[in-house]
Parts: structure tokens; sequence; C-alpha cells
């Protein structure tokens, strides 16, 4: 699968077919900073590196793949449907 278009950690998460448990426990990044981050963009961005990389890592992209604006280029929902 290879995609172009950015998409916000949640859509890349959701992508992978992982929920917030799954992505904690194949990062090691909590639960709870997970749910941070997917809520606000604003705690993604001023995220430790080292954090953002382990999600990026453990959701087989790089960090520069994940979204930080405010909504991604394309809805979830479209870009499933174009993979699939």
């Amino acid at each position: 699968m290879i995609t172009k278009e950015k998409l916000t950690l949640e859509q890349w998460r959701v992508l992978r077919s992982l929920s917030r448990r799954d992505l904690a426990n194949l990062s090691d990044v909590t639960f709870e900073t997970i749910t941070l981050y997917e809520k606000d963009i604003r705690n993604l961005r001023s995220g430790k590196f080292e954090t953002i990389e382990k999600l990026a890592n453990a959701l087989r992209i790089k960090v520069n793949d994940i979204f930080l604006g405010f909504h991604s280029e394309i809805p979830i929902q479209t870009k499933l449907q174009q993979l699939y």
C-alpha cells in the first residue's frame, strides 16, 4: 500500500486496523498519550519527536507522513475506498 497523502495519526491507526491499545503496545507509547494526540493536534505538534517517531515506526510510516494540520487532505472513508 502506497499513499502520497498525509493522514492524521488517528487515520493511520484506523487504516492499519489498530485500536489505541494496540498502537500503545506496538509503540511503547501510553494509551493516554495516543488519546491526547488524536483528540487535539496541538498535543501532537508539541510532543517529543522520539515519541512521534515511535508511533510512526509502529504504524510503518515516516514521521513526515503524519498530517499535523487540523484536518487531513482526504477523509478516511474516501481514502479507504481508494485503497480497496
